[in-house]
């Protein structure tokens, strides 16, 4: 069962190079998951899956029960949080834990999927391409597309990047997301 929705927000952050494997140091990314998934519940974006060793995904704006107006603004808290999350968490164990953090909104495909084992996830060039925004990010930054820079309007502060070259997307302008004035 899937359903197409005209506008959500995707986030998706990831642990950059520098952090020390899992199977070393496993107490800092763990203590950031717990925190994550608290951030999520506070500020209502939905925390749907991890997708790889360091990864973490937020949806905004899912129509569970309601969709909620200003799930960019809600997604965009929630990135800021998670980015502070990661430097408390490393702080607290003295080691080196940078988010690299995309966000994208636009329309995608919404649904239960699994024959035995069944998960609510999302999919389409939205989550695709909030992860481009993730990948082509630097660390401790929050990369966001002109499509969530547009919806956020003058309540977060933006620095530009300039037209970046982004694998099957083409030129994108682009922008690295701080919190308000």
């Amino acid at each position: 069962m899937a359903f197409q929705l005209d506008l959500l927000s995707i986030l998706l952050g990831g642990a950059t190079e520098e952090v020390a494997p899992v199977s070393r140091t496993p107490k800092p990314p763990l203590h950031f998951y717990r925190c994550a998934d608290c951030l999520s519940i506070c500020t209502s974006p939905e925390q749907l899956s991890y997708r790889h060793q360091h990864g973490y995904m937020v949806a905004g704006g899912l129509p569970l029960p309601q969709p909620r107006p200003d799930h960019a603004a809600a997604v965009a808290e929630m990135a800021l949080a998670m980015r502070e999350a990661a430097a408390i968490a490393a702080a607290a164990f003295g080691e080196k834990l940078q988010l690299r953090i995309g966000v994208h909104s636009g329309a995608l495909i919404a649904g239960v999927i699994g024959t035995h084992k069944f998960v609510y996830d999302v999919w389409g060039d939205t989550v695709n391409t909030a992860k481009r925004m993730e990948s082509y990010g630097a660390p401790g930054r929050i990369h966001v597309s002109a499509a969530i820079r547009q919806s956020l309007g003058d309540g977060f502060r933006f620095e530009p990047r300039g037209a970046l070259e982004v694998k099957g997307k083409g030129r994108m302008e682009t922008y690295f997301l701080e919190p308000g004035a």
